[in-house]
């Protein structure tokens, strides 16, 4: 109802943003696929691979503050991620076709966040975001079909997938019962695979 008649979706997305103080976080996860419990794997005629393991380390930071005092701030973020499967062709496959082949494809994402906030006068504000998942593979098998052929080098392939956005605001007081707003953004999205 804020909106009206929208025949498609609005996204409201909130970001951290700096203060007048520098403060920062950093962390970290990390799954060892040596840590898994035991897959059961099923002898599915019908299936292609089965995953025996999966890994993944996740660590990031962030960091906000000042660039004018009380009027420019700035906020950061990065937060990459790399994961690994191990899988291998799935049993029926194995009993009733002889191939047999594990393979370990890996994925990378850069997850990434910033905010650029300024207050020119006082009721006025000006912000800037930027926000994305740029992402990429290994050559290797990352699709099922690859484990069921007699040269699954023949299905290897590598990704590049995620996005980027970049928006701009503009909101201020223009007298004492009139405020306006401005909003400009960019998206771009791909999946590629070669």
């Amino acid at each position: 109802p804020e909106f009206g008649e929208a025949l498609g979706g609005f996204v409201n997305l909130v970001t951290k943003s700096g203060d007048n103080d520098l403060s920062g976080s950093a962390f970290i996860y990390y799954n060892p696929g040596a840590m898994e419990g035991g897959r059961k794997l099923f002898d599915r005629v019908n299936a292609s691979v089965d995953t025996l393991e999966y890994e993944s380390i996740d660590f990031g930071a962030d960091v906000g503050g000042p660039i004018a005092e009380d009027k420019a701030f700035f906020y950061g973020a990065f937060n990459p991620q790399f994961t690994s499967r191990v899988r291998r062709t799935a049993t029926a496959v194995r009993e009733e076709q002889g191939f047999n082949w594990e393979f370990e494809p890996k994925r990378d994402l850069y997850n990434y966040a910033a905010n650029f906030k300024f207050f020119p006068a006082e009721g006025h504000t000006i912000s800037a975001s930027a926000f994305g998942d740029p992402s990429k593979s290994d050559l290797n098998a990352h699709r099922d079909t690859a484990y069921g052929q007699t040269d699954p080098t023949q299905k290897f392939s590598e990704l590049a997938y995620g996005g980027h956005n970049i928006t701009g605001r503009w909101s201020g007081e223009l007298a004492s019962n009139w405020y306006g707003e401005a909003s400009i953004a960019w998206h771009q999205d791909k999946f590629e695979e070669d």
